[in-house]
């Protein structure tokens, strides 16, 4: 008898079902959306516990220091969606993420969390959608202008 497993993406809107019944449809439309403007939706952490979600550029940016000198090279990371309901920000790093995250702070103004932790409820997000669409849109020229090719 073969045991059906549950793959991660199952695992992951099973999670957040049991937060909000409507969440999943919700994120899911958001993901669409945000595929749409040509960014990867992609598994972030590796714990089987912990599937979460992070949406990036499908290409390395070259970061930048204070003095505007090349810091280093990833992939830009417009933040993590994890199944316990929470939205994160990590993007702080060099001149782009620290310009995303203060944007991204003031459109989220009411939440205290995003400003000191960088962490708000999906639903809080999910509130400004449009305007976050809007802030990556206005970013995604200066990403595509700092691409690293290999």
């Amino acid at each position: 008898m073969s045991e059906h497993k549950i793959d991660n993406d199952e695992k992951y809107y099973k999670s957040l079902t049991e937060i909000n019944l409507n969440l999943v449809r919700q994120v899911q439309d958001l993901f669409l959306e945000v595929e749409k403007l040509g960014l990867m939706v992609a598994e972030g952490s590796y714990s089987a516990k912990d599937r979460s979600r992070i949406v990036w550029t499908p290409f390395k940016v070259q970061f930048r220091d204070e003095q505007d000198s090349p810091s280093f090279d990833k992939k830009f990371n417009f933040g993590i969606f994890k199944p316990d309901g929470f939205f994160v920000n990590l993007s702080c790093e060099g001149d782009l993420g620290k310009k995303y995250s203060k944007d991204l702070a003031d459109i989220l103004s009411k939440d205290e969390g995003m400003k000191e932790s960088g962490k708000v409820l999906i639903t809080d997000l999910l509130s400004v959608k449009d305007a976050w669409l809007e802030l990556i849109q206005k970013l995604l020229p200066e990403l595509r202008a700092r691409e690293v090719k290999n």
